[in-house]
């Protein structure tokens, strides 16, 4: 392998490592933002590992039809899991969930307890 397959490799995990971190222990903002950037990141790192790959290597059909598969999973992926820490910072910082407002009506979320029937007697 060459040194630069490697430290993409790397990099690879480390933005994942951290983005997962960020992602799952975050309690402000930040956390949240850095956990975004770094599975950003973590995108382009493996489309780029994956270029990199194809074009040092003379390749069939199937590893360029390979390529092409990782590619698109990256571009499928990627808004997934972008949706998913949006999620957790939501949930993190006690808002509602992205998407709520338009599922479920407003007076639904409102914490109001129902009155208790009584029996008079």
């Amino acid at each position: 392998m060459r040194p630069i397959a490697i430290l993409l490799g790397i990099l690879f995990s480390i933005f994942v490592a951290v983005g997962l971190t960020m992602a799952t222990t975050g309690n402000i903002s930040w956390d949240f933002a850095i956990a975004r950037w770094d599975f950003v990141l973590a995108a382009i790192d493996v489309a780029a590992l994956v270029a990199w790959w194809i074009y040092k290597n003379n390749f069939g059909f199937g590893e360029y039809l390979l390529g092409v598969i990782i590619f698109v999973a990256i571009v499928i992926c990627l808004p997934i899991v972008l949706r998913w820490v949006d999620d957790r910072e939501a949930s993190a910082l006690k808002k509602p969930p992205s998407g709520v407002g338009t599922l479920v009506p407003k007076t639904l979320l409102t914490s109001s307890s129902p009155k208790s029937a009584t029996r008079s007697t």
